[in-house]
This record gives structure tokens, sequence and C-alpha cells, in this order.
């Protein structure tokens, strides 16, 4: 799972029955949605990303991951920049030796999200900040559709992921 720090941009509806909820182990917390963020970056994808805070109006940005690049849609035009996923994945396993978080978490089925059946998990951080996860991911492919984080202060991070016909942007190089 990443921040909206930990990628290159400013870091929901299908109908589901959410079945009997079970707390996953605790290595699920962290190596479920980890495995579906490196699955992610290896693939192209664009990511609709809604940051909401109290008081303030929703900010949006759209981004396509293409190759070695991103490239992000700002005040409605297309910029690119360098990307590596091999630098992305590095700071994702990183990620996991730095981290002392206290978290729980539950895995449910989810619901069905661009044609794809996924599995929800709900992840919990307590320490040392408290922050609120949840995210669908295709029990077909393993890559995230969709990512919910609840931050203090009321701040709220949304992403909705797409991975078919990926292109960049025309004229965007």
């Amino acid at each position: 799972m990443r921040s909206a720090s930990s990628r290159p941009r400013a870091r929901l509806l299908g109908i589901g029955l959410v079945v009997s909820a079970t707390a996953a182990q605790a290595n699920d917390c962290i190596d479920v949605p980890r495995a579906a963020a490196i699955a992610q970056v290896k693939a192209p994808h664009s990511v609709v990303h809604v940051t909401t805070s109290p008081g303030k109006a929703p900010e949006r940005a759209d981004m396509i991951f293409a190759g070695d690049k991103a490239y992000m849609k700002v005040d409605g035009k297309w910029s690119a920049i360098p990307f590596s996923a091999k630098d992305q994945i590095d700071m994702i396993n990183s990620s996991r030796a730095e981290g002392q978080a206290v978290v729980t978490c539950q895995k449910t089925s989810g619901e069905t999200i661009s044609g794809e059946p996924t599995f929800l998990m709900t992840v919990h951080e307590s320490a040392p900040k408290v922050n609120d996860v949840r995210i669908w991911i295709s029990t077909r492919t393993g890559l995230p559709m969709r990512e919910e984080i609840k931050l203090g202060r009321g701040l709220v991070i949304s992403d909705e992921f797409r991975y078919d016909n990926i292109q960049p942007p025309a004229g965007v190089k």
C-alpha cells in the first residue's frame, strides 16, 4: 500500500456482499497490500486520485503510468516525469524494514469493480499515526482496483485504478 507521497503524484460502484469477516493473519496486513502494490507498478495503469480535506473542495489528479514515465494532468495540461518500476518496488520493499506500525486488518469479499471481482483489505494502523486504509484487490489479477486512505484531521485520499487500454497522452513526451 502506498501513500500519496510514495508515488510521483500529489498521493467507488459495483454491488458486493461482505461475507463473514475474519481477522487476517498479521503478515497479510502488510504482505497482501504490498504484493498488490508491486504488481501495480509493473503494469501500465491510470489513476483518478481525489484528495478531500474538511472545509475544502476536493482536489483531483489524473495520472497515467506507462513504461518509464508517469503522466500527470495539472490545470488541464498533461506533463511527463520519469518513472522507475524498479525504484518503486525497492521503496515498497524497504518500507517493510522501516515499519514500526501497529497494524491490524480484515480481509473480506469485496464488490465488482470495472467487471473485476475483488476482495477488500481493511487495514488499521494505530502507531505511530492512526491511519485507516481500504483497498479493493482483484481476485483474478491481484491488482488494486480502488483505494481509500483516511488520515488524521479528516483528510481522505481516494484512488480509482484502471488497467485496460492504457496509453500515454497524445503529444506528451
